[in-house]
């Protein structure tokens, strides 16, 4: 699976992901403001795992046909 992480995640966790097979790609939340371009670039990833520093608005969920999963880091 192609995973798209915001905000960052722990490195013993992505190598974890890493070992299991996955390809994970960790950007900052800022790359996200803009919704238009993470629209345009969530539709390359099967996963996308929420920092909690951006927002995800109906259009960047429905700008995909390929997200099967959407996960927020946090309590």
């Amino acid at each position: 699976m192609k995973i798209l992480v915001t905000g960052g995640a722990p490195e013993h966790i992505q190598e974890q992901f890493r070992n299991e097979g996955h390809e994970l790609i960790c950007v900052p939340a800022e790359e996200y403001i803009d919704q238009e371009k993470f629209a345009k670039d969530i539709n390359n990833y099967d996963v996308y795992i929420s920092g909690g520093l951006e927002s995800c608005s109906a259009q960047v969920i429905n700008a995909s046909n390929t997200l099967q999963a959407i996960v927020f880091l946090g309590v």
